[in-house]
């Protein structure tokens, strides 16, 4: 509160905001690619660790610089999944997709999928396959082959849950072709 008070007093309250989320939007970003490889579980403790500034930045962006909260979103998804945090993942990327409509389509592409993700684990399987669709059109309208292939994955996991298992197995082989 008090550091809060010191800087509206120096007008320097939304900078400070806007440095901070630059700065979570950067350790996210650089943590994403490591959520899958051998240094996986240390990334894994740093985000927990960090996980209020992140909610933080993200409550921030959404209102301030939609396009910083899509970013964070699509670079957290492996961390909220692998972390159980299905619904907070989820919501966040939610309202992310609907305060940046303008952010580059790769970025709108991953967050898409990420939604599509978390709304297939929460067996909401017609919200997971209208993320999924939208991910793969935007994804093939500019050429991003692993959007396309990560749409394909989640549209094959969501066949699979309703029973549909040579749907299934169809996109499954389309994106392992990808």
């Amino acid at each position: 509160e008090f550091g809060l008070h010191r800087l509206s007093a120096a007008g320097a309250v939304e900078e400070t905001r806007a440095r901070h989320a630059a700065f979570f939007l950067a350790l996210a970003q650089e943590a994403a690619p490591s959520l899958h490889g051998p240094t996986q579980r240390a990334w894994l403790e740093r985000l927990a660790t960090e996980h209020d500034n992140l909610r933080s930045a993200l409550a921030w962006a959404l209102t301030h610089q939609p396009e910083t909260a899509l970013r964070l979103t699509a670079a957290l998804h492996w961390f909220w999944f692998y972390r159980g945090h299905l619904s907070e993942g989820g919501d966040w990327t939610e309202r992310a997709l609907a305060s940046g409509p303008s952010a580059p389509p790769e970025v709108r592409v991953r967050a898409l999928n990420g939604s599509s993700a978390f709304a297939r684990e929460r067996a909401d399987t017609q919200t997971a396959a209208y993320r999924a669709e939208e991910a793969f059109a935007v994804a093939r309208s500019v050429g991003d082959r692993s959007g396309e292939g990560w749409a394909r994955v989640n549209l094959g996991m969501i066949a699979a849950q309703r029973g549909e298992w040579q749907r299934a197995a169809v996109l499954h082989m389309e994106a392992e072709a990808q």
